[in-house]
Formats: structure tokens, C-alpha cells, sequence
């Protein structure tokens, strides 16, 4: 991650002595964002972090005690109230007048939409970072009707808007959303691949298909429970297994109800979720993401 900011402007990033990154969970700024964290504070910079509190901002403070964790508590994911999206916006505001950054960055499209607007209001600088369009991209008349010409006003003054592929990017330009030289595409958020090195802990047996993400409609569960259903019916030697759970910020979440009832009546195992998915992925054939939902660059292939 902290690669592409080095590709983004020498003078935005070394000018920058404060830097907030604004997310839409802890958990964000946790699963995706430590490694960034990490390589700005050895750089030397004052890294402070906001977002809602989910239990993830006690791991955030272990591992980075000197990055300051502000908590975000107007943010509703799930919301379209122009009461709580004008309290976050608000709220916003009145965080950059109180730290006081150099920059910004901003992650997921409704912070990048208020985020924005109130680093505007605060005279801060920003980068935007899109990574896919999400559940507003998945939704065409909504898209064209509320996102596009939000994000035209928000983004006008983002000193870059980062990508992760053309296609954002031709609908960004083809929509006026990024001018010329604004947005940059870089290739993907990036993984240690140390980490995730190749592991296999296979026994014999059955082709195991294994879905790893949050359990959302446009991130194809559905498609994948009934694939799974056809395939037992011929008799297929295989065993389907989803990891992961509903996101209840997200307004296409599965609902409990739903899952619970696909427990007892779907040949699936249900495995919850984890903080790590080497063990699952080592004890897979095949990984599936059947997902239509606006990825930039889905991280979990």
C-alpha cells in the first residue's frame, strides 16, 4: 500500500507531516490498512486514525500505540438519512479543525464523498483512495442519479484519486467525476506475500470449493448456495464451504434470518469468520468468488 503513495507526488506526501486515514470501520483500517500504518510511522510521519469503533481499534492501538485512534460516531453504511450524512460531514469537519493534518486519506465512497467536502471546508488536502465502486456501482440509476454527481463535487479539489482499475477509470472520466492528471490506476491494494505464501494441507477426499468474504448479495453467495445445491444433486464429489458473515453496515447484507435458514436447509458448511484465512485456503481446492459487486481489485483472490 505505502508503495503507491510514493507513485502518487513526492510534494503531497513529504510536504505532509500529519496524516489521517478516515475509514468506514475499525476493522477496515485493522485488516486492510496495518501495513500502510506501519511503513508511515517508521517513515516518520504522525499517523492519526478514525473510524467507528467495532472492538478492532483496541488491535489498532496495541500494535501502532503511536498512532492516535479518533472514533467516528455519526457514520451510518447503511444509511441514506441526509440527517446522519450531514453529521458525519460535520463531524468530519470538526475533527480536521481539531488535528489539524497536512493530509488526508480517505477510503470507501460515502467517506470519500463527506470526507472530502469537509477536509474542503477545513482548507485540508486530500487523496481519495476508490477501491471499486461498491454497492452504489452495482446500482445504475442510483449510480448515475446520486453517487456520480456527489463524488463530481466532492472529489473536484482531491489532489489525486487513486484506482485499481481502467475500468473505474473510464467511468470516472466518462462521468467528469476525475479531470485530466487527477486520478492515477495503480495495479491493486497490494498483499505481503510473505505472509500469504503458498500452503496446502489437503487430505483425500472431496473437491473442496471454499467462498471467502462477506456474506453480500452482490458478492454472488446466493449463486454459490445454489451451485452448490445443483452440483449435490448429481451426486458430485465435492464439499462447498463459506467463510465469512453478513456485514449489517451494508445495505445488500444477507439478513440473519436468511442465513440461519440456509444452515439447515443448504449443503453448505458454514465455517463463520477469522482473522486469518491461511488455514482455510490451505484445506481448499479451489477458491470461489462469484461476486458482481463493484470490486476494484478483490482482495481476497
Amino acid at each position: 500500500m505505502a508503495l503507491f503513495l510514493c507513485s502518487i507526488s513526492e510534494s503531497i506526501i513529504l510536504a505532509s507531516k500529519t496524516i489521517i486515514l478516515l475509514a468506514n470501520s475499525a476493522w477496515n483500517l485493522w485488516n486492510y490498512r496495518s501495513a500502510l500504518v506501519g511503513q508511515l510511522i517508521n517513515a516518520g510521519y504522525t499517523v492519526l486514525l478514525a473510524a467507528p469503533i467495532d472492538g478492532y481499534e483496541n488491535r489498532l492501538a496495541q500494535s501502532y500505540p503511536n498512532a492516535r485512534f479518533f472514533p467516528i460516531r455519526q457514520l451510518s453504511r447503511r444509511s441514506f438519512s441526509a440527517f446522519k450524512n450531514f453529521a458525519t460531514l460535520a463531524e468530519c469537519y470538526l475533527l480536521f479543525r481539531r488535528t489539524r493534518p497536512d493530509l488526508v486519506l480517505l477510503f470507501t465512497i460515502k467517506l470519500n464523498i463527506l470526507g472530502n467536502l469537509a477536509a474542503r471546508m477545513a482548507g485540508i488536502s486530500t487523496i481519495s483512495i476508490i477501491e471499486g465502486l461498491g454497492y452504489s456501482g452495482t446500482h445504475a440509476a442510483r449510480w448515475r442519479r446520486l453517487a456520480v454527481p456527489l463524488l463530481r463535487l466532492a472529489l473536484k479539489k482531491a489532489k489525486k484519486i487513486v484506482l485499481l482499475n481502467h475500468d473505474d477509470a473510464l467511468e470516472f472520466e466518462r462521468n467528469r467525476i476525475a479531470s485530466a492528471g487527477q486520478s492515477l490506476v495503480i495495479s491493486g491494494p497490494g498483499i505481503d506475500t510473505n505472509h500469504f505464501k503458498y500452503s496446502r494441507d489437503r487430505q483425500a477426499g472431496r473437491i473442496v470449493f471454499l467462498y471467502s468474504g462477506r456474506l453480500l448479495v452482490e458478492k454472488g453467495i446466493r449463486e454459490f448456495l445454489e451451485a452448490a445445491r445443483l452440483l449435490e444433486q448429481q451426486g458430485a464429489p465435492a464439499e462447498f464451504q463459506v467463510l465469512g458473515n453478513p456485514d449489517p453496515g451494508n445495505p445488500s447484507t444477507i439478513e440473519l434470518a436468511e442465513l440461519e435458514h440456509w444452515k439447515t436447509n443448504v449443503p453448505v458448511k458454514f465455517l463463520g469468520s477469522t482473522d486469518d484465512v491461511r488455514t482455510n485456503l490451505a484445506k481448499a481446492d479451489v477458491l470461489v468468488l462469484p461476486s458482481y459487486y463493484g470490486e476494484g481489485v478483490p482482495r481476497s483472490v
